[in-house]
């Protein structure tokens, strides 16, 4: 079999096994709780997702710049612009604290904790996006697909410990930002990996693995 073909078939593999253990989170998650503490968890995490379209289109961008300019100092590159868009994110988390009353009343809760967890998902999920953006670009796909299985599967097996001892909404936030936590930490050991002041992307372009 063709190596490409060969490395394709693993990159969909690992994908859609991830995302099959993301489909299994929600599974798990409507027959565990109640009607009600699924709705809000499923709020939350949609809440989540919304403000994450602010910065949603970014690591496109990143991706983009990485693998056309920005080949021969990755390095500083990352850890240059890694700072403005912690400042971003971290200005818009402001925002959502300053607007909790609005955000308690729309999602339908008061617990201060839930809030910071909320933000802190928040947080943590725009980290990944920047490193999916740095990762895309230098052509690591794998990497990539490792990181969405990671996500999934330790999310999952999080959600089964956290509510097999915890029927609490706040533990399947918490399940999240754990799991991203886990994969920004895998995400910056497979960069630093790869970083290397005198790297050129040009030459591992058609490279499926840029090792």
């Amino acid at each position: 079999m063709n190596k490409n073909l060969k490395d394709i078939i693993k990159v969909f593999t690992i994908t859609n096994s991830g995302n099959f253990f993301s489909l299994l989170f929600l599974v798990v998650l409507g027959k565990t709780l109640t009607t009600s503490q699924f709705g809000l968890a499923t709020a939350m995490i949609g809440f989540v997702g919304l403000c994450g379209i602010i910065y949603a289109f970014l690591p496109s961008i990143i991706s983009k710049y990485i693998s056309q300019f920005a080949e021969k100092n990755v390095k500083k590159f990352y850890y240059y612009n890694l700072k403005k868009y912690l400042a971003l994110v971290f200005f818009f988390s402001l925002l959502i604290f300053i607007c909790q009353n609005f955000i308690f009343n729309f999602l339908k809760f008061d617990s201060l904790i839930l809030l910071i967890l909320i933000i802190l998902m928040f947080i943590f999920n725009g980290v990944v996006s920047y490193n999916d953006g740095i990762i895309l670009g230098k052509q690591n796909f794998l990497y990539h697909s490792q990181a969405v299985f990671l996500l999934n599967f330790l999310r999952l097996i999080l959600l089964f410990i956290f509510l097999n001892y915890f029927l609490d909404v706040s533990f399947v936030l918490l399940s999240f930002i754990i799991s991203y936590l886990s994969v920004i930490i895998f995400q910056y050991l497979k960069l630093k990996k790869n970083f290397s002041q005198n790297e050129s992307l040009i030459d591992k372009k058609f490279n499926f693995f840029s090792k």
